[in-house]
This record gives structure tokens, sequence and C-alpha cells, in this order.
């Protein structure tokens, strides 16, 4: 690219934020020099503090941010809206180093003093409700994320547009909950709302929105409606592939179970170049032994085993535990490989490779899941 004389020097991302930085500790260094405990050293530390969270370094970012809310504690009172604030931004670093409950504390903690100030249906309200909703998705205590969930719902409703982008995220979040709680007819009314707001209010292309209709996918296939999943991993699909291309590591995932859908309702042909390219995108990007490229090579063996390639299948089988890591992780999946690639071994007459697939396949799940059903044994019997 030329330049033209005189022309200032593009500036890079990483350049802007090194300034930032720059800027921000020396405005911290001369506060805390000349004019200690102030709401100013409070805010650059709370900028500073936000900065290294969203830069990947919240260990770093703790440090700030904990000095920020002692000093505006301090200054404000222990109940003061301009706390919550603090206790979001603190919240969230403890939340990306794994201190979850901490961060469920924090959130909460944040959304009782807007909720005291502002009322319950205030959006900063709403907003605490989300991060608490999430942190306590996380801790597995799903009732409270979905009680957050909601109240965050009421809040984001009364003050956003329908078809908000945060607000749809929200009820996303809550319909997924749903879904991880079992209650499939529940999650299901939240998807259809859902989908119903981003079809009226983003066109038939929400490109942005693509991970909703995927993620409804997966509710309607876990239900039994193949049909209309695969229609909805098919949308899904399509829109990641038009707005972040076809490698990217999420469209991937929405071709995963494209090709598994396909394949579910009888489409076979159709699906198979869908689960070679998954297949050989993820070995590329994530490498042979990753759960997930071993995942992509056995939906791609069973492709062609439905298909009739009996012999590509039972090739692909065996790469599949060639490359499996030998601490027997995820053993799971490997007892399903062992189980499709011994009956591979039977559909060809090779009833001693088959029984001995079946006998490695029982002895990790006696070895790793004692309360397994007993079908499999008496499948090597009958053998």
């Amino acid at each position: 690219m030329t330049l033209l004389a005189g022309a200032p020097e593009p500036v890079s991302d990483a350049d802007r934020i090194r300034v930032l930085r720059t800027e921000l500790q020396q405005k911290i260094a001369y506060l805390e020099e000349f004019h200690a405990r102030t709401q100013a050293l409070a805010l650059a530390l709370k900028d500073l503090g936000d900065l290294e969270t969203k830069q990947g370094n919240a260990s770093k970012a703790l440090a700030y941010l904990n000095r920020a809310l002692e000093i505006a504690e301090g200054l404000f009172g222990m109940d003061d809206p301009e706390v919550a604030g603090y206790l979001g931004y603190l919240g969230t670093a403890n939340a990306a180093v794994g201190k979850t409950q901490l961060a469920y504390e924090q959130f909460h903690r944040s959304q009782l003093i807007d909720q005291a100030h502002f009322g319950p249906d205030a959006i900063s309200t709403g907003t605490m409700h989300q991060l608490a909703g999430k942190a306590a998705w996380s801790l597995r205590d799903l009732s409270v994320a979905v009680e957050n969930y909601r109240l965050g719902m009421v809040a984001y409703k009364k003050h956003l547009s329908p078809g908000d982008s945060n607000a749809l995220s929200i009820q996303n979040n809550l319909a997924m909950v749903l879904h991880d709680m079992g209650r499939y007819q529940d999650s299901k009314q939240e998807y259809e709302e859902i989908l119903a707001l981003v079809m009226g209010h983003h066109g038939p292309s929400p490109i942005g929105f693509s991970s909703f209709i995927v993620n409804y996918g997966v509710l309607l296939k876990e239900m039994g409606e193949l049909q209309d999943a695969a229609a909805l991993f098919e949308t899904g699909y399509n829109l990641r592939v038009e707005g972040y291309g076809a490698d990217d590591l999420y469209t991937i995932y929405a071709e995963n179970f494209l090709a598994v859908s396909l394949g579910d309702v009888g489409r076979l042909e159709q699906a198979l170049p869908f689960s070679q390219h998954v297949y050989e995108s993820r070995k590329e990007q994530l490498g042979p032994q990753h759960r997930e490229t071993r995942e992509a090579l056995n939906n791609l063996a069973s492709n062609g085993q439905d298909l009739g390639k009996r012999i590509q299948a039972k090739s692909l089988y065996e790469e599949a535990l060639g490359d499996w890591p030998e601490d027997e992780s995820d053993f799971g999946d490997k007892v399903t490989v062992l189980n499709n690639l011994g009956s591979i071994y039977l559909e060809l007459g090779d009833l001693k490779s088959a029984r001995r697939m079946f006998q490695q396949s029982i002895l990790l799940l006696e070895r790793y899941d004692s309360d397994s059903p007993s079908a499999l044994k008496k499948a090597v019997f009958t053998l």
C-alpha cells in the first residue's frame, strides 16, 4: 500500500491498547502521589482493570479492580449505586479467572444495590441479573440462573426495543438453561419467540443471530423433531458461512450438526461432503488427537457406513482409534468408536475382530462406568 507523503502511519489495535494502558498507568501514578484516594483514582483503576480483563489479563485486572472498589466504598459507602458498577467489573474479572462463586456474589450484591435505588426493572438491575444468571449457570445452580434470566428479561423488555440484540441474548440464555434442565417445551417456547423476533426485526438473513438458530436446532434434535432440526441447522450454517466464512470454528460447529442431522433424516449423500469438511477443518485447526476431531472422524465413518461403504468406514474407525490418547480420556466417545468398528467387522464377517472391539468396549465401561447397562456383555457372549 502506498502512503501519501506526510500522512500518518496507520496505528494498530495493539498500539492503541498499549498507549491507553500507559496513559492510565501514568494517571494512576500521578493521582496516587498528589491526590490519594479520590474518585478520579478509583475511576482510573477501574478503567485499567476493565482494559486488562478485555485483553485476557484478568489476574492482573483483579489487583486494580479490588483497589478501585475499596476506594469507592470508602468514598460513597457500601450500598451506593456507584459501588454497584465497580462490583460488576470486579465480578466479570473474577468470572474470567474461574472464581465463579465470588463473581456470582458480587453480581448479586450489585443487583441488590441497583434494585434498592432504581427499582427491580431498571436496565442496570437487568444487566446484573444477566451476569448473575450466567455465573449461576456455570455453578450448575440452574433454578437460580432461570430466575435471574427471567428478571433480567423483564427489565430489558421494558427499556429496549423488540428485537434488540441484548434482550434476545438474555432470552437465548434462558432457553439454553431450560434445555439444560430438561424442560424442553419451556425451552422451545422461548426459542419460538426468539425466532419470530429475529425474523421480524432483522430480516430473512440475520447473520448475527445464527448461533440462536443452531441452538434451537440442537433442542429440536433432542426432542426428535429431526426434519425441523435439519432445516434450522441448514439455515444457521448458511448464515455462518455468509457472515464468518466456511472455516470459522463456530461455522464448523454448525456444519457438524448439519451433517449429523442430514444423516438422521436419510439425506446421507448430502451429509457426506459436510462430514468430510468438518473432519478436515478440525484436524487442521485442532490437531488429530483433539476430542472434536475424533468426533468428526467417527461421524464421517458412520456416514460412510450408513451409505454401505464398509471398507472405507472401517479404515476411518481404525484411524480414529489409532489417534486416541493413551490415558483413555473421553472413554465414552471411545466406546462409541469401538462399538461402531465392531459392528463393521460383524457386517464383514470378521467375528474375531468384532469380539475384540466389544471386549475392549466392555473393559472401558467396567473401568470407568460400572453402572452401565449389561447389553454389551450379552452381545459378546452372543458372538
